[in-house]
């Protein structure tokens, strides 16, 4: 089954679709619902988060101070705590971890750095060949996914998306959202640290990699919201 999929996936990869056109294929959707083999993922998260251009500048970025040393000591302390327990060496290290964030956080200052962004990026920095391909892999997803309005000040979008999903479990399940009103439980009391994180926050290592497989196939972060409903 699995080199089935395998042999399916390659030939999707080795075709010349625009890249603008790959989340449009329904062979690309349906082979995403079975799950994206463990071995093949780092090509087809590549394929679907290529960016329009190599940046060309992550050297510099992640060289340069941030001006913040809060958000420097913040950064150090949280690429630790964002990798798995295994997974402190080579390419998935947390000073690698931590120049990609220093990168991103001087691309866009806007942003800065706020925690959940290692989550994601460590998440990406795993199916990654390079600390260079996973800064521009992250660069893309936080562009892509609207992660980078997410994190802006004052958390506009993540407000936004609590509100979304307020309203979906009012409709989609009545009676869990009538009691959990009546014990004073609100969405914004527990979906934050999900939607933050992309669903990797207290989510079991193969539900995120199902939930990150179609959503990154289908290129809408609000599939998150269907998992947890």
């Amino acid at each position: 089954m699995e080199e089935q999929k395998t042999k399916e996936w390659k030939l999707l990869l080795g075709s010349s679709v625009d890249r603008d056109k790959r989340r449009s294929l329904r062979s690309i959707r349906k082979l995403a619902e079975s799950g994206i083999p463990e071995k093949i993922r780092p090509e087809v998260y590549g394929w679907l988060l290529e960016p329009e251009r190599r940046l060309g500048n992550y050297a510099k970025l992640a060289s340069t101070k941030i001006d913040s040393e809060e958000i420097t000591y913040t950064i150090s302390a949280d690429a630790v705590r964002a990798l798995p327990e295994n997974a402190h060496s080579g390419l998935q290290s947390s000073d690698t971890l931590k120049r990609i964030l220093t990168a991103y956080a001087n691309h866009c200052p806007e942003c800065g750095y706020t925690q959940g962004m290692s989550n994601l990026a460590s998440r990406i920095l795993k199916y990654s060949l390079s600390e260079e391909i996973a800064y521009e892999r992250f660069s893309e997803f936080m562009k892509i996914f609207n992660f980078a309005e997410v994190f802006r000040p004052g958390f506009p979008l993540l407000f936004r998306w609590i509100r979304m999903f307020e309203e979906l479990v009012a409709s989609r399940l009545p009676v869990v959202h009538r009691k959990l009103i009546h014990h004073g439980v609100t969405s914004a009391m527990y979906v934050d640290k999900w939607f933050l994180t992309g669903m990797t926050y207290n989510f079991s290592e193969p539900a995120c990699e199902r939930i990150w497989d179609i959503m990154l196939v289908d290129g809408n972060e609000k599939v998150g919201f269907f998992f947890i409903i």
